[in-house]
């Protein structure tokens, strides 16, 4: 059975989560709160298995209500409304997330999958998207892959490269990981002072980039190399010009 706690200080969006998991007979619902006072003590009261936590509340922000925690016994699933601040915070963090409206088939994909969660990186995941949150100008961010979490300096990455529905990054010291989402996934995270679409599989890190050859190819810094198409080769050229002043 797992125990939820909600945390929305929107009472048709609580009505409605909590319509949608009466539905499952594996969810028990342990308590709702609006704000963080009363969050902070059900959540130590109730020791919650996951947390379904509205990212603005009535008197404050889930970040604000997480930082009062030491350890996390819980898991998160943020909601929220479309805010790209919010969102990127999150997402460098690779917290989970839900979209107001909360569709059905995504809130419960998303609990099934913290059912599957056994390890402890939830933790760091969390401290994590609360740095975020403050100070968004972070100079790294987590994926998840099969073989767990990785933390990327943006600094190491030379470029990102699409293939399907995977996401490839290319690090300066040679290694490749793989994340199972695609490239705009991560177009949205990685800082626009040095990233930047090369061509339609590709996006690039202009710090890394030392020229571009006759054959209109990307050479970097290890010896990589990878094509520019011609409609974004000025973006690029701006781009790696500035790096270099």
């Amino acid at each position: 059975m797992l125990r939820v706690l909600i945390i929305e200080d929107e009472i048709s969006v609580l009505k409605d989560i909590t319509g949608l998991l009466s539905l499952r007979k594996d969810i028990i619902i342990i308590g709702e709160a609006s704000g963080i006072v009363k969050a902070q003590t059900l959540i130590e009261a109730t020791k919650p298995d996951v947390i379904l936590l509205d990212v603005h509340l009535e008197d404050g922000n889930a970040f604000e209500l997480l930082s009062k925690f030491k350890t996390y016994s819980f898991k998160i699933i943020f909601i929220t409304a479309y805010d790209n601040f919010a969102i990127k915070a999150i997402r460098t963090g690779a917290m989970d997330y839900l979209l107001k409206p909360v569709d059905i088939d995504e809130l419960f994909a998303a609990l099934d999958k913290v059912k599957l969660i056994k390890d402890n990186s939830e933790e760091e995941q969390i401290q994590h998207s609360i740095t975020n949150f403050n100070n968004i100008k972070t100079d790294r961010f987590i994926i998840r892959t099969n073989e767990g979490i990785h933390i990327l300096i943006y600094k190491e990455i030379t470029y990102c490269k699409s293939e399907g529905s995977y996401t490839f990054f290319n690090m300066l010291d040679g290694r490749t990981i793989v994340a199972s989402k695609p490239l705009k996934e991560y177009e949205d995270l990685l800082p626009t002072e040095c990233f930047v679409r090369c061509h339609q599989s590709y996006i690039v890190n202009a710090e890394q980039v030392i020229k571009i050859d006759r054959d209109d190819n990307l050479i970097f810094r290890n010896g990589n190399a990878i094509p520019v198409s011609n409609r974004r080769k000025e973006a690029v050229l701006q781009l790696v010009s500035k790096q270099r002043i």
